[in-house]
């Protein structure tokens, strides 16, 4: 119901320099909903976070709340409070006085006079204690804040922010400066607060565990884009795409063939399944998450293979299965052995296909040089330019001569360039390639890992590698001319001389 909706973000971007750290980001938030946004780190979750609390300003798009446009007010008039990471705790005051600063400097409408005034030390004594309850901290409203524990003191920060009464509480990875056991405590604690406020929680963090464990509504982001919105329950079984699925918890994550009637080929073996919206021999990414795998007897189920490490994991084993090549990750309470043979299964309805959101790189706004290069993320790669032009070749000084013995001259024509990405190579010294970059997303596809290498432009080059890397990684890449395909975008005669 559109009534239920508190705030709406639309096509909002937010850009830094030329970058776009939040591109078309279209979401709508309920009240009284706990939604998070995660996502790994430099996604734009925080950006989009505090463009709602009106620390940044958006680029473009727009902001709603209760069905008015806060998209350019100031933060202190909109009717939402943040919580932070590192608490900004005012270390010489106490507990109450931390709580009571915004109070002591806000004003209300008097029912009386009509007329602005401040709050009388009594109202401020009410809303702290009540503050106070619903953290958790009763009793503690003389002590030092720097005497308290990161919990409390975390309590004391959330505390501060629900004591104005915001009908929006922006949390920015709060828990992200305590320990895993008080983390996991707080989780908890978060989403009983929750239920007790009743108003509108919006958390941001990079913790699957935590997302998945307090909120309503997940948003999952990558490069400042909504990759799934959806409950925890959605995002985990039913992924959009292999991002989703290789960040949200663990996955089995492999290339397949779609051979129809409701067949998926992978790990060389027909498996049944239950989708059926796709084409027949179409490419696809089949994920199976580790608990839905079953282990057997060798030769009692649908595909062999061998047992190559094991690990207790405390409510159950994790097994790490080969068949040929390909790994597969095993969670199951049984005890099996090491290095012994044994097969898997996987029922229908626990293979999840989704459509391939790349089967090769492909560049819109390439062109060719004066030396018949391609220009790809501003560094020229030698390639075959007669592939514009079938039946074509190149004079003595460079230009193209059609079947027909026209001459055309490519310098500066845009063109589409595509590589498939088995052809990429990626170099582990910056100096070895012809493009630096920096590794921004690994993805492990059974036998092979997906490496995307972002350059200094922003522009991706995706690579399928055997090798090893992580994020972060400094390397470049290569492009062997003929694995580069060029097509000519619109029409070739107005390159004609």
């Amino acid at each position: 119901m559109e009534d239920n909706v508190i705030i709406r973000l639309k096509d909002v971007c937010k850009k830094f320099n030329n970058t776009y750290a939040v591109e078309n980001f279209n979401l709508y938030v309920n009240k009284g909903e706990f939604v998070t946004f995660l996502g790994p780190s430099g996604c734009g979750k925080t950006t989009t976070l505090r463009m709602i609390a009106g620390f940044e300003l958006p680029t473009s798009g727009s902001i709603t709340l209760n069905g008015q446009d806060i998209t350019l007010i100031s933060p202190h008039m909109r009717p939402v409070n943040t919580v932070f990471q590192r608490y900004a705790l005012f270390q010489h005051l106490d507990v109450y006085d931390n709580i009571a600063f915004g109070l002591r400097l806000k004003k209300i409408k008097d029912e009386k006079t009509g007329k602005m005034r401040k709050l009388t030390s009594k109202e401020i004594d009410e809303k702290v204690l009540n503050a106070l309850k619903i953290v958790d901290l009763e009793e503690y409203e003389d002590r030092d804040v720097t005497t308290l524990s990161g919990g409390q003191q975390q309590r004391v920060a959330i505390a501060r922010a629900i004591v104005n009464e915001p009908e929006i509480l922006l949390l920015d990875e709060p828990l992200g400066a305590l320990d895993l056991k008080m983390r996991k405590d707080m989780q908890l604690e978060l989403k009983q607060m929750h239920k007790k406020l009743g108003i509108t929680f919006i958390y941001v963090t990079h913790d699957q565990e935590e997302a998945l464990t307090m909120s309503d509504i997940i948003v999952v982001m990558k490069d400042g884009q909504i990759q799934q919105i959806g409950t925890p329950t959605d995002i985990y079984n039913e992924p959009k795409n292999a991002f989703v699925a290789d960040f949200i918890g663990e996955s089995n994550i492999y290339n397949a063939t779609y051979r129809g009637d409701k067949t998926v080929r992978f790990l060389n073996h027909n498996f049944a399944c239950v989708d059926d919206q796709f084409a027949v021999n179409e490419k696809v990414d089949v994920v199976v998450r580790p608990e839905d795998v079953i282990l057997g007897e060798v030769g009692k189920g649908m595909v062999d293979g061998k047992i190559v490490t094991k690990v207790f994991k405390g409510i159950h084993y994790q097994y790490v299965f080969m068949v040929g090549k390909n790994e597969v990750v095993i969670q199951d309470t049984r005890d099996f052995p090491v290095d012994s043979n044994a097969s898997i299964s996987i029922e229908p309805d626990m293979i999840h296909i989704m459509k391939k959101e790349l089967n090769a790189n492909v560049y819109q706004d390439a062109y060719i040089d004066n030396k018949n290069r391609v220009v790809i993320a501003n560094t020229p790669f030698e390639c075959d330019v007669t592939q514009v032009l079938p039946n074509s070749h190149l004079d003595d000084d460079g230009y193209l001569i059609g079947p027909k013995g026209k001459k055309y001259d490519l310098n500066d024509a845009d063109v589409v360039a595509s590589i498939n990405l088995t052809d990429v190579e990626i170099c582990e010294n910056e100096e070895d390639g012809m493009v630096p970059g920096v590794i921004v997303s690994v993805i492990y596809k059974g036998d092979h890992y997906q490496v995307t290498v972002r350059t200094e432009d922003e522009e991706d080059f995706v690579v399928e590698t055997e090798y090893t890397y992580n994020e972060t990684d400094r390397v470049s890449i290569n492009i062997a001319k003929e694995k580069i395909s060029l097509s000519i975008k619109g029409d070739i005669s107005k390159y004609e001389i």
